[in-house]
């Protein structure tokens, strides 16, 4: 795509998809020889770089138990990480999480619904 603003100055952005999940946006702007470059994997950013050439990454990583159920999720932004925590009943029923520092309950009934859940106000 190429787009010209007010000024009279010429921006352009393409796409490359190096496979079915991975997209490089590469953009260029007038004020600037670096082209500017994010790069998405499954929908989700895994590194960008500005066109003034300051990167950013994040990494995505989960733990599964024995059933498939996601038990950790660990996200990391610039050398900061963050680990998420989830617990199960025996009917794969999502009991427990922790989020954000944030310690989330659930309760459900006998034929699967949900009687309450508690939450950080």
């Amino acid at each position: 795509m190429i787009s010209v603003n007010e000024r009279g100055l010429t921006s352009t952005q393409w796409s490359v998809y190096n496979t079915d999940t991975k997209r490089i946006r590469y953009s260029r702007v007038p004020t600037s020889d670096i082209t500017a470059e994010a790069v998405t994997v499954d929908g989700f950013a895994v590194s960008q770089k500005d066109v003034y050439g300051i990167v950013t990454t994040a990494t995505r990583c989960y733990s599964y138990d024995t059933l498939g159920r996601p038990l950790t999720r660990t996200i990391s932004r610039n050398e900061q990480s963050i680990t998420d925590t989830f617990g199960y009943n025996t009917r794969s029923e999502l009991t427990s999480a922790q989020v954000n520092n944030a310690a989330y309950t659930y309760d459900y009934g006998n034929i699967g619904n949900r009687n309450w859940g508690d939450s950080p106000s």
